[in-house]
């Protein structure tokens, strides 16, 4: 797995304390089967002043991470089944640090193949290609 810029891409997770989640997307039928996940990354914006949804600084950190995750997780073999959710700028209280605010950005991956699919198959078939280059750069699992 070759993943272009990744010390840029290292220096400004570890800088922005990027981290992600990870949420199943399920459709109830004849069986319960697991269609994708929504896999949510957040990027510190900090609290130097009162920050605000639209706020310059707010805004920009937020195209920095789209971009971030365009170069990261978007080549490759996930590229087929990955697209990153438009997001407004706006500010989430941080669960891991108190003293911070973060802005999130949502990549939602289909399970496309009919394993991925498979009751138990989990999000080891499907997020593999995913988890692995956020992993590579030092992006942690919340």
């Amino acid at each position: 797995m070759e993943i272009p810029d990744r010390v840029a891409l290292g220096q400004f997770a570890r800088e922005r304390h990027v981290h992600y989640d990870v949420e199943r997307e399920v459709v109830e039928g004849e069986h319960r089967e697991v269609v994708g996940f929504r896999v949510r990354l957040f990027a510190a914006h900090g609290k130097s002043g009162p920050g605000t949804p639209m706020c310059p600084k707010c805004v920009e950190l937020l195209r920095e991470l789209q971009s971030f995750v365009e170069r990261l997780v978007l080549p490759g073999e996930a590229a087929s089944r990955t697209e990153i959710v438009p997001a407004t700028p706006a500010l989430y209280e941080s669960a891991e640090d108190r003293n911070e605010d973060e802005v999130a950005l949502t990549v939602h991956v289909r399970c496309q193949s009919p394993e991925h699919r498979q009751p138990g198959a989990g999000e080891d078939l499907c997020l593999r290609d995913v988890r692995e280059r956020l992993e590579a750069v030092g992006v942690p699992r919340r």
